[in-house]
């Protein structure tokens, strides 16, 4: 069948699998389906919580994973890129997105901005392990990278899929190629041990077991979903506001992050800044404003999502 006849409930068997992704702007806020996302299973949601720092991420992850399991032809491209590589671990990954990110969605950032979390990240491996070479798998859309980067960062095993910068940009994106390669460039980003980007976010938790810790981002946050109305915070201490701009909070108030986004000028005002202050709408209250990030923990949703293999 194809697959506008399957999403047709009448033409819909038992034997049929069907995961309906919501795309439109609000559609995740609207929908009945227990499984969206920040959401999690009831039944493993203990041992989620036990053994695992961003459950939710987890959870997307392995519904990720199972959309991006490669068909065997694709596998065997994948494995021919790893072999033109010479793709090893240890290695670092980054995403250096430029072409439509740049004053859409964020600032730009320099090479030196993303390596100086490399080196930090090999810095920290080598006191306690002898590290021979520092490798580094970089996934960009701009060519300029590709040239710059062994020119500034010559003591470094630079690697990167072959033509990707090109068939990553605007004008190739979205052709079978530009797919191919965006597919390509996830899954080494997601197999290396620590990265500089937010896209593999989910990924990367089913190759490392917990992996909350192995992701940085130069963005606003490392992990964010837009348009969705269950990623909130559970206020643990009380926070007087003190000043114009900040958010008072009781114990037990739940605080929204990230569902709205607010530009001032030069970053994104959205969930936790990273620098001991977090951005949120106080349900109870319904004001905006900054709180100490200490004083709230993530609350998790936990749904009776039904029976799964």
């Amino acid at each position: 069948m194809t697959p506008e006849t399957v999403m047709d409930p009448k033409n819909q068997t038992a034997s049929d699998r069907v995961v309906e992704l919501k795309t439109l702007i609000g559609e995740w806020n609207h929908s009945p389906a227990k499984f969206r996302p920040r959401a999690i299973p009831a039944d493993l949601a203990k041992r989620l919580k036990t053994f695992h720092g961003d459950p939710p991420a987890w959870w997307v992850g392995q519904l990720v994973s199972f959309l991006l399991h490669p068909q065997p032809h694709f596998q065997q491209t994948i494995e021919t890129q790893g072999d033109k590589m010479k793709f090893k671990r240890p290695i670092v990954g980054i995403q250096i997105r430029r072409t439509d990110k740049i004053n859409n969605e964020a600032v730009y950032h320099s090479l030196e901005e993303y390596m100086k979390h490399v080196e930090e990240y090999y810095d920290l491996r080598q006191q306690h392990e002898d590290i021979k070479e520092r490798r580094v798998f970089v996934a960009t859309d701009d060519p300029s990278v590709t040239t710059e980067f062994p020119k500034k960062y010559p003591h470094y095993n630079i690697s990167w899929v072959e033509g990707s910068a090109n068939t990553a940009s605007m004008k190739s994106r979205f052709s079978k190629d530009g797919l191919s390669t965006v597919i390509v460039d996830l899954h080494f980003l997601s197999m290396c041990d620590f990265v500089i980007c937010r896209a593999v976010y989910e990924l990367i938790q089913t190759r490392h077991g917990d992996a909350s810790m192995k992701v940085y981002s130069l963005d606003s946050s490392v992990y964010y979903l837009t348009y969705y109305d269950i990623h909130y915070l559970r206020a643990v201490y009380n926070h007087e506001a003190r000043f114009v701009g900040e958010l008072s909070i009781q114990v037990g108030d739940f605080i929204d992050i990230e569902s709205y986004l607010f530009y001032d000028k030069s970053r994104v005002l959205a969930g936790n800044l990273r620098n001991g202050s977090t951005f949120g709408i106080n349900r109870r209250t319904g004001k905006r404003g900054l709180f100490p990030s200490y004083k709230a923990v993530d609350e998790i949703v936990e749904e009776n999502m039904g029976a799964y293999d």
